[in-house]
């Protein structure tokens, strides 16, 4: 399940949310199937998609994780449980905020998740979706936020003889990332 946030990162609106869900639930799709050509095996996915508010962060107290929750969240969940193997299945409000050509056909999502009752449902036309080409891009992970962090605490960890492995623990703060 995505979900496409309107709002976007710290409050900067990223007006092709909803088209960036769209090629990576295509993407998604495209790359199981390589993996059962590549591997012959039969596996496939659904990808449900939702736009909506978010809440996110990072939870727990000995083992965290990265969580997002809110009644949105949980509506994509249900868009992905009530989508069609290996289609791409998004809900009436992602449909509206599309800025790319797309060709759906009515996805009747409620017919197999009954949390959907009352919600208009689209399905990307089989058809299209096959015809959806994705360009890799090719990003230099030396200018992540996150690769820097981990580089400086590295070279902290090296440059320093005061430091032993009992004052440094490993740990890396998120709040750069995030």
């Amino acid at each position: 399940a995505v979900v496409s946030t309107q709002s976007g990162h710290y409050g900067r609106a990223d007006e092709r949310h909803a088209d960036n869900c769209m090629y990576t639930g295509v993407g998604l799709i495209t790359a199981t199937r390589e993996f059962c050509q590549q591997r012959n095996k039969s596996i496939d996915i659904r990808v449900g998609i939702h736009t909506g508010i978010v809440l996110c962060g990072i939870v727990g107290g000995t083992k965290f994780k990265y969580d997002v929750w809110s009644s949105d969240a949980k509506l994509a969940n249900y868009m992905e449980s009530g989508g069609v193997p290996g289609r791409v299945h998004i809900s009436d409000k992602t449909k509206g905020c599309l800025k790319d050509d797309w060709d759906f056909e009515e996805g009747f999502g409620s017919k197999r998740e009954p949390e959907l009752q009352g919600i208009r449902t689209w399905l990307l036309k089989q058809e299209f979706q096959d015809t959806v080409v994705i360009e890799p891009k090719k990003k230099d992970i030396s200018e992540t936020a996150i690769y820097k962090t981990v580089q400086k605490t590295k070279e902290k960890k090296r440059g320093s003889s005061a430091h032993t492995s009992k004052d440094f623990d490993g740990s890396v703060s998120l709040q750069h990332v995030i």
